[in-house]
Order: C-alpha cells, then sequence, then structure tokens
C-alpha cells in the first residue's frame, strides 16, 4: 500500500514539473510623460508569438498594484533579422511590422527605436521576471 502512495505522489509530482510554463516573462516600469506611469509586461511564447500587456497609473507608487487590474492586451509575432528581431502587431485584423527592433537574452530584452538620424538607439530595457 505504501508504494502505492508513493507512486501516486511521483506521478503528480512529475507531472507538475512537466507542465510549467517555461515562456520568457519581462518587466518594464517608468514614466512616459510627466504624469503616466507605464508598467508593461511582455511574454515571448515558443511558437514564435508574443502578448504585450500594459496598465497606466497616474502615480509611480500604484505600480505594484498591476495585477489587480485588468491591462491593455496586444498580441503579434516576433521574427528574427539580422542581429535584431522585429514585432508584428494585430490592428483591427491587419498586421502591422512595428519600427521598433528587440534584442534578446536570457535576462533582458531591449528595445531600440530609430532616432531623428535613422540609428537605432536603446530605449526601453526589460528585466526577465520568471
Amino acid at each position: 500500500m505504501n508504494k502505492f502512495y508513493l507512486s501516486i505522489v511521483m506521478v503528480f509530482t512529475l507531472s507538475r514539473m512537466v507542465g510549467q510554463n517555461t515562456d520568457p516573462l519581462y518587466l518594464w516600469h517608468d514614466y512616459v510623460f510627466d504624469d503616466l506611469y507605464i508598467v508593461n509586461t511582455m511574454e515571448i511564447h515558443s511558437d514564435s508569438t508574443y502578448t504585450s500587456k500594459d496598465w497606466a497609473f497616474e502615480e509611480k507608487k500604484e505600480w505594484t498594484s498591476y495585477k489587480r487590474i485588468k491591462p491593455n492586451v496586444k498580441n503579434g509575432r516576433i521574427k528574427k533579422k539580422g542581429k535584431y528581431f522585429i514585432l508584428t502587431e494585430y490592428k483591427n485584423g491587419k498586421e502591422v511590422t512595428l519600427k521598433s527592433r528587440v534584442k534578446l537574452n536570457k535576462r533582458m530584452l531591449i528595445f531600440y527605436y530609430p532616432n531623428a538620424s535613422g540609428k537605432l538607439e536603446a530605449q526601453g530595457k526589460y528585466k526577465r521576471v520568471n
């Protein structure tokens, strides 16, 4: 009987280990204007898609409660082009390529945007949170 219970515990333990979500989740938060604090998460899925969620706050001290508020959700595809990744987003049923470029590693996701002269400049650094 003890072997039976031990077998059941092992099955549940192993199934829980296999069933964990391994998609990396990245977090960024900062002021975008003097009175608007933004929290954004990016989850990169294994099928070359992503989910972006953002929340807006008037006060910086409120950002830690972002999980209790319904976010603005955007989905799209991510594909590699050279040393950068390019994001496309679905708007009104159409796929739109974003001007930003992304560098991605195990600890960080960095957004690059073209400046006035057309050169890419690092603008947002997302830290991995899982």
